[in-house]
Protein backbone atom coordinates (compact mmCIF):
# COMPACT_ATOMS: atom_id res chain seq x y z
CA UNK A 1 0.00 0.00 0.00
CA UNK A 2 2.79 2.40 0.94
CA UNK A 3 4.54 1.55 -2.30
CA UNK A 4 1.45 2.42 -4.32
CA UNK A 5 1.05 5.72 -2.49
CA UNK A 6 4.69 6.63 -3.09
CA UNK A 7 4.40 5.66 -6.75
CA UNK A 8 1.24 7.77 -7.08
CA UNK A 9 2.98 10.76 -5.49
CA UNK A 10 5.93 10.32 -7.79
CA UNK A 11 3.72 10.20 -10.86
CA UNK A 12 1.83 13.27 -9.67
CA UNK A 13 5.07 15.21 -9.17
CA UNK A 14 6.29 14.11 -12.61
CA UNK A 15 2.98 15.09 -14.21
CA UNK A 16 3.04 18.55 -12.62
CA UNK A 17 6.66 19.01 -13.70
CA UNK A 18 5.85 18.11 -17.30
CA UNK A 19 2.82 20.41 -17.30
CA UNK A 20 4.99 23.21 -15.96
CA UNK A 21 7.55 22.68 -18.73
CA UNK A 22 4.74 22.99 -21.28
CA UNK A 23 3.24 26.12 -19.73
CA UNK A 24 6.02 28.55 -20.70
CA UNK A 25 4.31 30.11 -23.69
CA UNK A 26 0.90 30.17 -22.04
CA UNK A 27 2.35 32.21 -19.17
CA UNK A 28 4.10 34.56 -21.61
CA UNK A 29 0.96 35.04 -23.70
CA UNK A 30 2.54 33.53 -26.81
CA UNK A 31 0.20 31.53 -29.10
CA UNK A 32 1.07 28.14 -30.53
CA UNK A 33 -0.02 24.54 -31.02
CA UNK A 34 -1.04 22.58 -27.94
CA UNK A 35 1.74 20.22 -26.80
CA UNK A 36 1.42 16.54 -25.92
CA UNK A 37 2.77 15.55 -22.53
CA UNK A 38 6.52 14.77 -22.65
CA UNK A 39 6.79 14.87 -26.49
CA UNK A 40 5.61 18.43 -27.03
CA UNK A 41 4.65 19.09 -30.66
CA UNK A 42 7.00 16.69 -32.45
CA UNK A 43 4.17 14.35 -33.42
CA UNK A 44 2.94 16.95 -35.92
CA UNK A 45 6.17 16.51 -37.91
CA UNK A 46 5.76 12.76 -38.26
CA UNK A 47 3.49 12.66 -41.30
CA UNK A 48 4.42 16.04 -42.87
CA UNK A 49 7.48 17.74 -44.25
CA UNK A 50 8.91 19.88 -41.44
CA UNK A 51 9.00 23.14 -43.42
CA UNK A 52 5.35 22.73 -44.41
CA UNK A 53 4.48 22.39 -40.71
CA UNK A 54 6.18 25.69 -39.91
CA UNK A 55 4.44 27.43 -42.81
CA UNK A 56 1.06 26.06 -41.69
CA UNK A 57 1.69 27.13 -38.10
CA UNK A 58 2.64 30.63 -39.27
CA UNK A 59 -0.67 30.92 -41.11
CA UNK A 60 -2.57 29.70 -38.05
CA UNK A 61 -0.76 31.44 -35.18
CA UNK A 62 0.86 34.44 -36.85
CA UNK A 63 4.41 35.70 -37.21
CA UNK A 64 5.35 34.97 -33.58
CA UNK A 65 4.45 31.69 -31.90
CA UNK A 66 5.94 28.98 -29.74
CA UNK A 67 6.16 25.21 -29.90
CA UNK A 68 7.86 22.51 -27.84
CA UNK A 69 10.64 20.15 -28.92
CA UNK A 70 9.95 17.58 -26.26
CA UNK A 71 10.14 19.62 -23.06
CA UNK A 72 12.13 22.47 -24.59
CA UNK A 73 10.37 25.69 -25.69
CA UNK A 74 11.24 27.17 -29.09
CA UNK A 75 10.02 30.56 -30.27
CA UNK A 76 9.38 30.95 -34.02
CA UNK A 77 9.73 34.35 -35.73
CA UNK A 78 8.75 35.16 -39.32
CA UNK A 79 8.57 38.95 -39.11
CA UNK A 80 11.25 41.09 -40.85
CA UNK A 81 11.27 43.77 -38.14
CA UNK A 82 11.75 41.26 -35.32
CA UNK A 83 14.34 39.45 -37.43
CA UNK A 84 16.41 42.63 -37.59
CA UNK A 85 16.08 43.12 -33.84
CA UNK A 86 17.17 39.56 -33.00
CA UNK A 87 19.99 39.15 -35.51
CA UNK A 88 21.40 42.69 -35.44
CA UNK A 89 20.12 45.38 -33.09
CA UNK A 90 19.67 43.16 -30.01
CA UNK A 91 22.38 40.70 -30.99
CA UNK A 92 23.91 40.75 -27.49
CA UNK A 93 20.77 38.99 -26.18
CA UNK A 94 20.78 36.38 -28.97
CA UNK A 95 24.48 35.91 -29.73
CA UNK A 96 24.71 32.15 -29.14
CA UNK A 97 23.89 29.61 -31.79
CA UNK A 98 22.68 26.08 -31.04
CA UNK A 99 24.51 23.29 -32.85
CA UNK A 100 22.89 22.42 -36.18
CA UNK A 101 23.47 18.72 -35.56
CA UNK A 102 23.30 16.94 -32.20
CA UNK A 103 26.31 14.68 -32.77
CA UNK A 104 29.52 16.63 -32.28
CA UNK A 105 32.81 14.77 -32.60
CA UNK A 106 36.20 15.77 -31.12
CA UNK A 107 37.13 19.42 -31.90
CA UNK A 108 33.74 20.14 -33.52
CA UNK A 109 32.86 22.41 -30.60
CA UNK A 110 35.81 24.65 -31.50
CA UNK A 111 34.56 25.38 -35.03
CA UNK A 112 33.08 28.79 -35.75
CA UNK A 113 29.69 27.21 -36.51
CA UNK A 114 29.39 25.74 -33.01
CA UNK A 115 31.48 28.10 -30.86
CA UNK A 116 29.85 30.76 -28.69
CA UNK A 117 30.91 33.61 -26.42
CA UNK A 118 34.49 34.92 -26.42
CA UNK A 119 35.78 31.88 -28.30
CA UNK A 120 33.44 32.66 -31.19
CA UNK A 121 34.39 36.36 -31.20
CA UNK A 122 38.10 35.58 -31.50
CA UNK A 123 37.58 33.01 -34.20
CA UNK A 124 35.21 35.19 -36.17
CA UNK A 125 37.86 37.90 -36.40
CA UNK A 126 40.41 35.49 -37.84
CA UNK A 127 38.11 33.63 -40.22
CA UNK A 128 36.48 36.81 -41.56
CA UNK A 129 39.91 38.19 -42.50
CA UNK A 130 40.79 34.92 -44.23
CA UNK A 131 37.74 35.28 -46.49
CA UNK A 132 38.86 38.73 -47.65
CA UNK A 133 37.79 39.78 -51.15
CA UNK A 134 41.39 39.47 -52.36
CA UNK A 135 41.25 35.77 -51.49
CA UNK A 136 38.08 35.41 -53.56
CA UNK A 137 39.72 36.99 -56.61
CA UNK A 138 42.69 34.64 -56.32
CA UNK A 139 40.70 31.42 -56.22
CA UNK A 140 38.62 31.84 -59.41
CA UNK A 141 41.29 30.27 -61.62
CA UNK A 142 41.54 27.23 -59.31
CA UNK A 143 37.77 26.83 -59.23
CA UNK A 144 37.67 27.09 -63.01
CA UNK A 145 40.15 24.22 -63.30
CA UNK A 146 37.86 22.02 -61.23
CA UNK A 147 34.85 23.11 -63.29
CA UNK A 148 36.71 21.83 -66.37
CA UNK A 149 36.73 18.37 -64.78
CA UNK A 150 32.99 18.71 -64.23
CA UNK A 151 32.56 19.53 -67.92
CA UNK A 152 34.58 16.44 -68.81
CA UNK A 153 32.20 14.28 -66.77
CA UNK A 154 29.21 15.87 -68.52
CA UNK A 155 30.90 15.44 -71.91
CA UNK A 156 31.41 11.74 -71.24
CA UNK A 157 27.72 11.34 -70.36
CA UNK A 158 26.60 13.05 -73.56
CA UNK A 159 28.97 11.01 -75.71
CA UNK A 160 27.66 7.82 -74.12
CA UNK A 161 24.15 8.84 -75.08
CA UNK A 162 22.95 9.10 -71.48
CA UNK A 163 19.59 10.84 -71.53
CA UNK A 164 19.35 11.56 -67.80
CA UNK A 165 22.22 13.04 -65.85
CA UNK A 166 22.10 13.14 -62.05
CA UNK A 167 23.35 16.69 -61.69
CA UNK A 168 23.01 16.65 -57.87
CA UNK A 169 25.65 13.98 -57.40
CA UNK A 170 28.06 15.82 -59.67
CA UNK A 171 27.31 19.14 -57.96
CA UNK A 172 28.24 17.65 -54.57
CA UNK A 173 31.55 16.37 -55.87
CA UNK A 174 32.36 19.51 -57.83
CA UNK A 175 31.78 21.92 -54.92
CA UNK A 176 33.84 19.71 -52.60
CA UNK A 177 36.77 19.41 -55.03
CA UNK A 178 36.68 23.06 -56.05
CA UNK A 179 36.70 24.36 -52.48
CA UNK A 180 39.28 21.87 -51.22
CA UNK A 181 41.65 22.49 -54.13
CA UNK A 182 41.32 26.26 -54.41
CA UNK A 183 41.03 27.12 -50.73
CA UNK A 184 43.29 24.57 -49.05
CA UNK A 185 45.45 23.14 -51.85
CA UNK A 186 43.90 19.79 -50.88
CA UNK A 187 44.44 17.21 -53.61
CA UNK A 188 40.88 15.90 -53.86
CA UNK A 189 39.28 14.42 -56.98
CA UNK A 190 35.93 13.02 -55.87
CA UNK A 191 34.56 13.82 -59.35
CA UNK A 192 36.53 10.80 -60.54
CA UNK A 193 36.81 8.85 -57.30
CA UNK A 194 33.73 8.43 -55.12
CA UNK A 195 35.85 6.68 -52.46
CA UNK A 196 37.70 9.86 -51.48
CA UNK A 197 37.72 10.10 -47.68
CA UNK A 198 36.69 13.75 -47.89
CA UNK A 199 33.64 12.96 -50.02
CA UNK A 200 32.60 10.02 -47.87
CA UNK A 201 32.93 12.16 -44.76
CA UNK A 202 30.75 14.90 -46.26
CA UNK A 203 28.01 12.38 -47.05
CA UNK A 204 28.24 10.85 -43.57
CA UNK A 205 28.10 14.29 -41.94
CA UNK A 206 24.94 15.14 -43.89
CA UNK A 207 23.28 11.82 -43.06
CA UNK A 208 24.14 12.17 -39.38
CA UNK A 209 22.29 15.47 -39.02
CA UNK A 210 19.41 14.67 -41.38
CA UNK A 211 15.85 15.13 -40.19
CA UNK A 212 15.07 11.58 -41.35
CA UNK A 213 17.84 10.18 -39.12
CA UNK A 214 15.96 8.75 -36.14
CA UNK A 215 19.05 8.80 -33.92
CA UNK A 216 19.46 12.54 -34.48
CA UNK A 217 15.73 13.02 -34.00
CA UNK A 218 15.76 11.36 -30.58
CA UNK A 219 18.87 13.34 -29.60
CA UNK A 220 17.12 16.61 -30.46
CA UNK A 221 14.05 15.52 -28.52
CA UNK A 222 15.97 14.25 -25.48
CA UNK A 223 19.38 16.03 -25.37
CA UNK A 224 20.37 14.24 -22.17
CA UNK A 225 20.51 10.97 -24.15
CA UNK A 226 22.82 12.34 -26.86
CA UNK A 227 25.95 10.76 -25.37
CA UNK A 228 24.31 7.32 -25.59
CA UNK A 229 22.70 7.76 -29.00
CA UNK A 230 25.97 8.98 -30.46
CA UNK A 231 27.50 5.56 -29.78
CA UNK A 232 25.45 4.33 -32.75
CA UNK A 233 26.58 7.19 -35.04
CA UNK A 234 29.51 5.01 -36.08
CA UNK A 235 30.09 5.85 -39.75
CA UNK A 236 30.12 9.58 -39.07
CA UNK A 237 32.46 9.18 -36.09
CA UNK A 238 34.92 6.89 -37.91
CA UNK A 239 35.12 9.04 -41.04
CA UNK A 240 35.45 12.16 -38.89
CA UNK A 241 38.58 10.67 -37.28
CA UNK A 242 40.08 9.92 -40.72
CA UNK A 243 39.12 13.40 -41.92
CA UNK A 244 40.85 15.06 -38.94
CA UNK A 245 43.95 12.95 -39.54
CA UNK A 246 44.16 14.03 -43.19
CA UNK A 247 43.52 17.70 -42.38
CA UNK A 248 46.21 17.65 -39.70
CA UNK A 249 48.73 16.35 -42.24
CA UNK A 250 47.65 19.04 -44.69
CA UNK A 251 48.16 21.82 -42.12
CA UNK A 252 51.58 20.46 -41.10
CA UNK A 253 52.61 20.31 -44.75
CA UNK A 254 51.51 23.92 -45.30
CA UNK A 255 53.42 25.12 -42.24
CA UNK A 256 56.56 23.38 -43.53
CA UNK A 257 56.17 25.10 -46.90
CA UNK A 258 55.79 28.45 -45.16
CA UNK A 259 58.96 27.86 -43.11
CA UNK A 260 61.01 26.69 -46.08
CA UNK A 261 59.86 29.39 -48.47
CA UNK A 262 58.60 32.41 -46.49
CA UNK A 263 58.82 34.66 -49.56
CA UNK A 264 56.12 32.64 -51.30
CA UNK A 265 53.22 35.04 -51.70
CA UNK A 266 50.55 32.38 -52.20
CA UNK A 267 47.60 33.34 -50.01
CA UNK A 268 45.02 30.61 -50.26
CA UNK A 269 42.55 30.26 -47.42
CA UNK A 270 44.49 27.77 -45.33
CA UNK A 271 47.57 29.99 -45.21
CA UNK A 272 45.43 32.97 -44.25
CA UNK A 273 43.96 30.96 -41.38
CA UNK A 274 47.44 29.95 -40.19
CA UNK A 275 48.78 33.51 -40.36
CA UNK A 276 45.60 35.19 -39.14
CA UNK A 277 45.17 36.55 -35.64
CA UNK A 278 42.65 38.31 -33.45
CA UNK A 279 43.39 41.43 -31.41
CA UNK A 280 42.27 41.85 -27.81
CA UNK A 281 43.21 44.11 -24.91
CA UNK A 282 45.03 42.84 -21.81
CA UNK A 283 44.69 44.09 -18.23
CA UNK A 284 47.22 46.87 -18.96
CA UNK A 285 45.15 48.09 -21.92
CA UNK A 286 47.73 46.82 -24.43
CA UNK A 287 46.75 45.21 -27.71
CA UNK A 288 47.48 41.48 -27.79
CA UNK A 289 47.62 39.44 -30.99
CA UNK A 290 46.43 35.85 -30.77
CA UNK A 291 46.64 33.22 -33.49
CA UNK A 292 44.36 30.22 -33.64
CA UNK A 293 45.60 27.35 -31.48
CA UNK A 294 46.51 24.10 -33.25
CA UNK A 295 43.19 22.57 -32.23
CA UNK A 296 41.22 25.66 -33.27
CA UNK A 297 42.97 25.76 -36.64
CA UNK A 298 42.31 22.07 -37.23
CA UNK A 299 38.67 22.48 -36.24
CA UNK A 300 38.10 25.43 -38.58
CA UNK A 301 39.73 23.65 -41.51
CA UNK A 302 37.94 20.35 -40.91
CA UNK A 303 34.56 22.06 -40.51
CA UNK A 304 34.91 24.10 -43.70
CA UNK A 305 36.15 21.27 -45.90
CA UNK A 306 33.46 18.63 -45.77
CA UNK A 307 30.77 19.59 -43.31
CA UNK A 308 30.22 23.15 -44.48
CA UNK A 309 29.79 22.65 -48.23
CA UNK A 310 26.41 20.91 -48.37
CA UNK A 311 24.37 24.12 -48.73
CA UNK A 312 26.54 25.30 -51.65
CA UNK A 313 26.09 22.09 -53.64
CA UNK A 314 22.34 22.13 -52.90
CA UNK A 315 21.92 25.66 -54.28
CA UNK A 316 23.80 24.61 -57.42
CA UNK A 317 21.63 21.49 -57.86
CA UNK A 318 18.41 23.41 -57.35
CA UNK A 319 19.53 26.18 -59.75
CA UNK A 320 20.32 23.68 -62.52
CA UNK A 321 16.95 21.97 -62.00
CA UNK A 322 15.09 25.29 -62.19
CA UNK A 323 16.99 26.38 -65.30
CA UNK A 324 16.24 23.06 -67.00
CA UNK A 325 12.52 23.45 -66.26
CA UNK A 326 12.35 27.19 -67.06
CA UNK A 327 13.86 27.56 -70.56
CA UNK A 328 13.00 31.27 -70.83
CA UNK A 329 15.06 32.06 -67.73
CA UNK A 330 17.86 29.84 -69.01
CA UNK A 331 17.92 31.66 -72.35
CA UNK A 332 18.12 35.09 -70.73
CA UNK A 333 20.91 33.98 -68.41
CA UNK A 334 22.85 32.41 -71.26
CA UNK A 335 22.58 35.64 -73.26
CA UNK A 336 24.02 37.57 -70.31
CA UNK A 337 26.89 35.11 -69.91
CA UNK A 338 27.78 35.33 -73.60
CA UNK A 339 27.56 39.11 -73.54
CA UNK A 340 29.68 39.67 -70.43
CA UNK A 341 32.25 36.95 -71.04
CA UNK A 342 33.07 36.41 -74.67
CA UNK A 343 35.92 33.92 -74.28
CA UNK A 344 36.82 30.90 -72.16
CA UNK A 345 38.72 32.89 -69.53
CA UNK A 346 36.95 34.97 -66.92
CA UNK A 347 37.69 36.34 -63.47
CA UNK A 348 35.96 37.51 -60.30
CA UNK A 349 35.21 40.94 -61.74
CA UNK A 350 33.42 39.46 -64.76
CA UNK A 351 31.34 37.23 -62.50
CA UNK A 352 30.39 40.30 -60.49
CA UNK A 353 29.02 41.99 -63.62
CA UNK A 354 26.44 39.25 -64.25
CA UNK A 355 23.40 40.80 -62.56
CA UNK A 356 20.85 38.32 -63.87
CA UNK A 357 23.03 35.46 -62.64
CA UNK A 358 22.74 36.97 -59.16
CA UNK A 359 18.96 37.17 -59.55
CA UNK A 360 18.74 33.51 -60.58
CA UNK A 361 20.78 32.36 -57.59
CA UNK A 362 18.83 34.55 -55.15
CA UNK A 363 15.47 33.38 -56.44
CA UNK A 364 16.69 29.78 -56.34
CA UNK A 365 17.48 30.23 -52.64
CA UNK A 366 13.96 31.56 -52.07
CA UNK A 367 12.10 28.85 -53.99
CA UNK A 368 14.32 26.20 -52.40
CA UNK A 369 15.45 27.75 -49.10
CA UNK A 370 18.59 25.71 -48.52
CA UNK A 371 18.95 27.52 -45.19
CA UNK A 372 15.27 27.49 -44.12
CA UNK A 373 15.90 29.64 -41.08
CA UNK A 374 18.38 30.88 -38.52
CA UNK A 375 18.54 29.50 -34.98
CA UNK A 376 19.73 31.44 -31.94
CA UNK A 377 19.72 30.88 -28.19
CA UNK A 378 18.45 33.67 -25.96
CA UNK A 379 21.28 34.51 -23.53
CA UNK A 380 19.28 36.68 -21.09
CA UNK A 381 15.68 37.52 -20.25
CA UNK A 382 14.57 40.41 -22.42
CA UNK A 383 11.67 41.99 -24.27
CA UNK A 384 11.79 42.95 -27.94
CA UNK A 385 8.97 45.00 -29.47
CA UNK A 386 6.71 43.88 -26.63
CA UNK A 387 7.54 40.17 -27.12
CA UNK A 388 9.01 38.47 -24.00
CA UNK A 389 12.00 36.15 -24.41
CA UNK A 390 13.54 33.98 -21.71
CA UNK A 391 17.14 32.94 -21.15
CA UNK A 392 17.94 29.54 -22.64
CA UNK A 393 15.01 29.61 -25.06
CA UNK A 394 15.75 28.58 -28.65
CA UNK A 395 14.73 31.19 -31.23
CA UNK A 396 14.00 30.14 -34.80
CA UNK A 397 13.85 32.88 -37.40
CA UNK A 398 11.97 31.03 -40.14
CA UNK A 399 12.89 32.48 -43.51
CA UNK A 400 10.83 29.82 -45.28
CA UNK A 401 7.62 31.31 -43.83
CA UNK A 402 8.55 34.79 -45.07
CA UNK A 403 9.39 33.42 -48.53
CA UNK A 404 5.87 31.98 -48.74
CA UNK A 405 4.24 35.27 -47.63
CA UNK A 406 2.33 36.70 -50.60
CA UNK A 407 2.54 40.23 -49.15
CA UNK A 408 6.33 39.98 -49.46
CA UNK A 409 6.64 37.71 -52.49
CA UNK A 410 3.56 37.69 -54.76
CA UNK A 411 2.95 34.32 -56.42
CA UNK A 412 5.50 32.69 -54.11
CA UNK A 413 5.29 29.27 -55.79
CA UNK A 414 6.61 30.66 -59.08
CA UNK A 415 10.27 30.95 -60.07
CA UNK A 416 10.69 34.62 -60.98
CA UNK A 417 14.32 35.83 -60.82
CA UNK A 418 13.23 39.39 -61.71
CA UNK A 419 11.79 39.81 -58.21
CA UNK A 420 15.44 40.21 -57.13
CA UNK A 421 16.22 43.09 -59.44
CA UNK A 422 17.63 46.11 -57.63
CA UNK A 423 14.34 47.98 -57.96
CA UNK A 424 12.21 45.12 -56.65
CA UNK A 425 14.53 44.35 -53.74
CA UNK A 426 14.28 47.95 -52.57
CA UNK A 427 10.51 47.55 -52.24
CA UNK A 428 10.84 44.75 -49.66
CA UNK A 429 12.12 44.86 -46.09
CA UNK A 430 15.82 43.95 -46.06
CA UNK A 431 15.33 41.30 -43.40
CA UNK A 432 12.66 39.42 -45.35
CA UNK A 433 15.43 37.58 -47.18
CA UNK A 434 18.27 35.84 -45.33
CA UNK A 435 19.86 32.99 -47.29
CA UNK A 436 23.12 33.46 -45.36
CA UNK A 437 21.73 34.90 -42.14
CA UNK A 438 22.28 38.51 -41.07
CA UNK A 439 24.26 40.38 -38.48
CA UNK A 440 27.52 39.39 -36.74
CA UNK A 441 26.86 35.66 -37.17
CA UNK A 442 26.09 35.90 -40.87
CA UNK A 443 27.75 33.09 -42.85
CA UNK A 444 31.35 34.21 -43.17
CA UNK A 445 32.11 32.19 -46.31
CA UNK A 446 28.99 32.78 -48.40
CA UNK A 447 30.83 34.81 -51.06
CA UNK A 448 33.25 31.94 -51.55
CA UNK A 449 30.30 29.59 -52.01
CA UNK A 450 28.78 31.96 -54.56
CA UNK A 451 31.99 31.83 -56.59
CA UNK A 452 31.72 28.02 -56.77
CA UNK A 453 28.09 28.23 -57.88
CA UNK A 454 28.63 31.00 -60.43
CA UNK A 455 31.65 29.39 -62.07
CA UNK A 456 29.78 26.10 -62.49
CA UNK A 457 26.64 27.72 -63.92
CA UNK A 458 28.64 29.86 -66.34
CA UNK A 459 30.73 26.94 -67.56
CA UNK A 460 27.79 24.56 -67.96
CA UNK A 461 25.55 27.06 -69.76
CA UNK A 462 28.35 28.00 -72.14
CA UNK A 463 28.52 24.43 -73.36
CA UNK A 464 25.06 22.94 -72.83
CA UNK A 465 21.37 23.61 -73.10
CA UNK A 466 19.64 22.18 -70.04
CA UNK A 467 16.35 20.37 -70.62
CA UNK A 468 13.82 18.29 -68.74
CA UNK A 469 14.23 14.56 -69.19
CA UNK A 470 11.98 11.54 -68.75
CA UNK A 471 13.15 11.27 -65.13
CA UNK A 472 12.99 14.94 -64.19
CA UNK A 473 10.85 15.38 -61.05
CA UNK A 474 8.27 18.18 -61.08
CA UNK A 475 7.88 19.18 -58.34
CA UNK A 476 11.29 18.19 -57.05
CA UNK A 477 11.21 16.23 -53.80
CA UNK A 478 13.39 17.68 -51.03
CA UNK A 479 14.81 16.63 -47.65
CA UNK A 480 16.39 18.28 -44.58
CA UNK A 481 19.97 17.00 -43.99
CA UNK A 482 19.98 19.28 -41.93
CA UNK A 483 19.90 21.98 -44.65
CA UNK A 484 17.39 21.70 -47.52
CA UNK A 485 18.69 19.40 -50.22
CA UNK A 486 17.26 17.28 -53.04
CA UNK A 487 15.80 14.07 -51.61
CA UNK A 488 17.41 11.97 -54.29
CA UNK A 489 18.93 12.32 -57.77
CA UNK A 490 18.21 15.49 -59.75
CA UNK A 491 17.83 14.31 -63.34
CA UNK A 492 18.12 16.77 -66.22
CA UNK A 493 18.89 16.43 -69.93
CA UNK A 494 21.89 17.97 -71.70
CA UNK A 495 22.13 19.14 -75.31
CA UNK A 496 25.54 20.27 -76.45
CA UNK A 497 25.68 23.79 -77.87
CA UNK A 498 27.19 24.56 -81.24
CA UNK A 499 30.49 26.32 -80.56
Amino acid sequence: MITLVLLGCLLLVLYRYLKQCHSVFEKLGIPGPKPILLFGNVAEFKSKFALDVFKDWSKTYGKVFGFYEGLHPSMVISDPRLTQQILVKRFACFSDRPACTPFLNPLDELGIQNANGELWKRQRMVVAKAFHSKCLKEIVSGVTRTSSKLLQRLEASVEDGVENVDIAGLAERYTLDAFANAAFDYDCDSLNNAQEILYRYMLAFNRSGAAENQLAGFARLFPSLTWFLQLFDTEHRQLHALHLKNMKKLIEKEKQKMAQCPENQSKHLLRRLIEGYSVSTDEDNNDVKRHLSDDELLSQAATMVGGGLGPTSSVLSFALHLLATNPDVQERLTDEINKVSQNETFDYDLLSQMEYLDMVIEETSRVFPVIPGVARTCTEDCEVDGIPFRKGMKIRVMAVSMYADETLYPEPDKFIPERFSKQNKEKRPLYSYLPYGHGPRMCVGFKFGLVLIKVALVQILRHYVLTSSSKTQIPLKTALRPFLTPHGPVHIGLVKRNT
